[in-house]
């Protein structure tokens, strides 16, 4: 897959945590799947992972409680060729 912001012929999918909200109650997002540019260093998610992101903060919002949610990478595949690294 080719980098959307510069182009580059090869992306890469990696698994991120972020934490949204405050000390006090944090949302715990594990697991992203993100696409990563080795050339521009861009990062970023398919529209159908930051809408699941969206939706998760939304929730995390109404309940404020501490949260931890596992992505799972096989549910979002960008795409099954795209070779997967850690970081």
């Amino acid at each position: 897959m080719r980098c959307l912001m510069c182009g580059y012929k090869e992306t890469y999918v990696i698994n991120l945590t972020r934490v949204y909200g405050d000390d006090e109650n944090p949302l715990i997002l594990e697991n992203i799947p993100t696409i990563y540019c080795p050339k521009c260093g861009e990062m970023y998610w398919s529209a159908k992972t930051a809408k699941e992101i969206e939706k998760h903060i939304k929730e995390h919002k109404q309940n404020l409680v501490l949260e931890t949610v596992q992505f799972n990478p096989s549910v979002f595949a960008i795409d099954s060729k795209q070779p997967k690294i850690e970081l």
